[in-house]
């Protein structure tokens, strides 16, 4: 689920002495070159509400191991340059989704790593409601094979598109009937564009993809999940809301291994986060 489907922050560059730590220009347009180029820390989207289809498995209810679907599509609105670090909007926004490996839109796909039932009551398709998943808590994971995330700028040119090489998050019980959960996603670019993404020597990341695995991190904040249907006699629709989404870049030098963006997985839990709302 976003996942993106934002809290926690991407730290390969803090937790892995194979990543380096560079900084990371951004040209919102295209245009320019490298002079319209600007130095930022995290990208920020607004990802809103979004439906999750669950396939309850042959138990026919909520359990580990069951799998799920969802489309995302997000706004990106602004970020903050690391001059200033006061946020900036961008006009016209950028935008990201899920698609596939050529950029065309299409689901993401995850997997319920663990379940735990807190009130003793199977979620079904038939008594499937917000308010029982509440009592639960339950972890989702992101895998290879996963999906991709495809960004546009404002006039939907492709800047590139990213595969997920792992991510998760955990819902924990309340008492509010709406799960809550902090969600991140870890990719690695499959293909950029000439044009937006530089180097601080002023290189294009386009060029260097034969050298770098130029990798994102995206962290959704206050993932909640607001309702919960019975989709058919086997699945659930899940509706989820967020505050956000923060993105983050780093690099990894070739040869490079999608193990070492697990190892970073666990570092992510010590990196601090940040909010905007």
């Amino acid at each position: 689920m976003k996942k993106i489907l934002v809290g926690l922050l991407f730290s390969i560059f803090l937790c892995s002495t194979s990543a380096v730590a560079v900084p990371f220009y951004f040209n919102p347009t295209g245009v320019g070159g490298f002079g319209s180029a600007i130095e930022m820390d995290v990208i920020y989207a607004v990802s809103g509400a979004y439906n999750v289809n669950l396939d309850l498995g042959t138990g026919g209810e909520l359990d580990a191991g069951d799998t799920f679907t969802e489309t995302l599509n997000s706004i990106i609105n602004g970020y903050l340059p690391t001059s200033t670090g006061a946020f900036n909007s961008f006009s016209p926004t950028l935008s990201a989704f899920t698609s596939d490996a050529t950029g065309a839109s299409t689901t993401m796909s995850g997997i319920v790593a663990s379940y735990i039932d807190g009130d003793g009551t199977a979620i079904t398709a038939t008594n499937a409601s917000a308010a029982l998943l509440s009592n639960d808590n339950f972890s989702i994971g992101f895998g290879l094979g996963s999906g991709y995330l495809t960004f546009e700028d404002g006039v939907s040119n492709r800047i590139g598109t990213f595969a997920i090489v792992s991510g998760g998050g955990d819902f924990i019980a309340n008492n509010n009937a709406t799960p809550t959960s902090d969600v991140g996603l870890t990719m690695v670019a499959t293909d950029l564009n000439f044009g937006y993404f530089f180097n601080a020597a002023g290189v294009d990341y386009k060029t260097l993809m034969g050298q770098n695995n130029f990798i994102i991190s995206l962290a959704d904040s206050s993932v909640n999940v607001t309702s919960v249907t019975g989709a058919s006699t086997n699945s659930l629709q899940l509706g989820l809301t967020d505050n956000g989404t923060s993105i983050q870049f780093s690099t990894v030098p070739e040869p490079a291994t999608f193990i070492l963006l697990g190892l970073a997985l666990l570092c992510m839990a010590a990196t601090g986060r940040k909010r905007i709302n």
